[in-house]
């Protein structure tokens, strides 16, 4: 399996590993978010996607992904109480999420592994990153939880406050990660705040229901992330 040097990607705006970690290998690339920095308490989230057609999507067995993990580093992970979790999402998308403890600092790999039932298809994709003790990070108090809905039939834009504290910097920059939406922008309301603004097009709404977001923040020390689910709720 290839290691190696983090790229940028199309499609969900993914990072993949040099050679996809094996995924091309197998016949499956697999792209993700790796984190730009990992801390101590702080919840570590992973955007990740495997190329689905939206056609393949309206056939559930065509567009059915199976998603599996494992820490190469850390071999109790999956045995702890309160361990990652691996949510999937439409067309190919997953997020996986975990908060680190005190004892899970240092460099950390840990395996994503997809496979397309019907196709046969399957690949592999590692990740390499590093967890700090995570003092003077800042976190992201605004939005609350893993996501939201934008009922269409009462609203055309949804709206997400964003909220930031940072112990280093009284000022911090917010954007958005990856390859978001061409109709979501991040606007700067503040030295610490913003909002997420998101009205899908015809085509959007037409072709998918779920849009993970990655929003960033950005103070004197580094710059942390956080998955953001918008959920779209069509009109009848």
């Amino acid at each position: 399996m290839q290691r190696g040097l983090v790229g940028w990607l199309g499609g969900l705006g993914g990072l993949c590993l040099l050679g996809c970690g094996g995924g091309e290998r197998d016949g499956l690339p697999i792209t993700a978010v790796p984190p730009i920095s990992a801390s101590v308490g702080r919840e570590v989230s992973i955007p990740l996607a495997v190329p689905v057609s939206t056609a393949d999507a309206r056939d559930r067995a065509g567009g059915s992904v199976d998603w599996d993990w494992r820490s190469l580093t850390l071999p109790d992970l999956p045995n702890r109480l309160r361990r990652p979790t691996l949510t999937a999402y439409t067309l190919g998308r997953a997020v996986w999420r975990w908060t680190p403890v005190a004892t899970d600092q240092g460099p950390q790999e840990i395996e994503f592994i997809a496979h397309l039932p019907q196709s046969h298809l399957s690949g592999q994709l590692v990740l390499s990153f590093v967890v700090d003790s995570g003092i003077g990070s800042a976190v992201f108090r605004e939005p609350v939880g893993e996501g939201t809905t934008l009922d269409l039939r009462r609203e055309e834009c949804a709206h997400v406050a964003i909220v930031v504290e940072s112990s280093l910097s009284a000022r911090v920059e917010l954007s958005l990660g990856g390859d978001p939406p061409a109709t979501a922008r991040l606007v700067p309301q503040g030295d610490t705040t913003g909002e997420l603004v998101f009205c899908p097009s015809p085509e959007q709404i037409a072709a998918d229901t779920i849009y993970p977001f990655v929003l960033q923040a950005q103070d004197d020390r580094q710059t942390i992330q956080k998955t953001y689910v918008i959920v779209l709720r069509r009109a009848l």
